[in-house]
């Protein structure tokens, strides 16, 4: 499934704010296609979101595997926003 540029800005701020109602806050990095689109750098779509580090105690640390919390509600957003199977792969 390609992602467009709202569509992943709306699936983050989903995430986020449900990452927010179950207490918990992350700080990622992403790269690639899914990173240009967020930034407006390119306007093709994209099938997904590589994130490469999060961010913690103002250090950058690898996002493998990805914290048990964050892939839940990754995978959780995903099955509400009907994003696909493959959403929260890594």
């Amino acid at each position: 499934m390609d992602i467009q540029s709202i569509d992943l800005e709306r699936a983050l701020k989903v995430l986020g704010e449900l990452l927010a109602d179950r207490g918990h806050y992350y700080e990622v990095v992403a790269i690639g296609g899914g990173g240009l689109l967020l930034l407006g750098q390119i306007d093709r779509p994209t099938k997904d979101l590589d994130l490469i580090a999060l961010v913690e105690a103002e250090q950058l640390v690898s996002a493998i595997p990805l914290p048990m919390n964050l892939l839940q509600a990754a995978v959780d957003v995903g099955r509400a926003l009907e994003l696909g199977e493959g959403w929260a792969e890594y």
